[in-house]
């Protein structure tokens, strides 16, 4: 039976990582669990290992790519980003937050994967604003970050449909709640008349 994998995706500070913890403590007998991610980056003050990503060596990093055992891999700031083959769990729902590349990735990659996808959208003010709050001011990042969401992100309904992969939308006017609930129905479909 395929490993089934609901993929967050969205442009940054759109409330991906928020709708997913939120998505996981919604869910009944860990129907959904976070997939871990690896990376080269160091954890950040408060961080814990083994909660969201793996802190590996870029040695090592290299060494996964090379052997193959990545769905998908991206960089970001310099560090290495990627998702083990087999961090993904039997009998549940694997909720991963990518961006749209590493997203095709996965699928070009998934030949053994059930792939659903959660597509996030948040106005470029509340994500601007989500920037200050995080950094305490605006920088050059954000603004980077922002136009290059505005160019990743403006066909991305569209290349989910040219891919075939079942998605639902979350727009910018939905709520927290809201988009909890739609993802859940949105599993709760997917679900129907499937065993684990």
């Amino acid at each position: 039976m395929k490993k089934k994998v609901l993929v967050i995706v969205g442009p940054s500070c759109a409330g991906k990582d928020t709708l997913a913890d939120r998505a996981v403590l919604t869910a009944v007998q860990r129907a959904m669990t976070r997939v871990q991610r690896t990376t080269t980056r160091p954890a950040r003050p408060g961080e814990r290992a083994e909660a969201r990503y793996e802190f590996v060596s870029k040695d090592t990093f290299a060494a996964l790519k090379a052997s193959g055992s990545l769905l998908e891999e991206s960089s970001f700031r310099g560090w290495q980003y990627g998702t083990r083959m087999g961090s993904l769990g039997d009998g549940t729902i694997n909720i991963l937050t990518l961006d749209l590349k590493s997203l095709k990735q996965l699928w070009r990659r998934a030949t053994n994967l059930d792939v659903r996808v959660a597509f996030v959208d948040a106005p470029i003010g509340t994500r601007i604003k989500r920037y200050r709050d995080r950094d305490g001011h605006g920088s050059f990042e954000m603004y980077r970050r922002t136009l290059s969401d505005v160019i990743q992100y403006r066909h991305a309904v569209g290349d989910l449909l040219r891919m075939g992969i079942p998605y639902t939308y979350l727009p910018a006017e939905f709520g927290l709640y809201k988009r909890t609930n739609q993802v859940m129905a949105f599993c709760r479909d997917w679900m129907r008349g499937s065993e684990f």
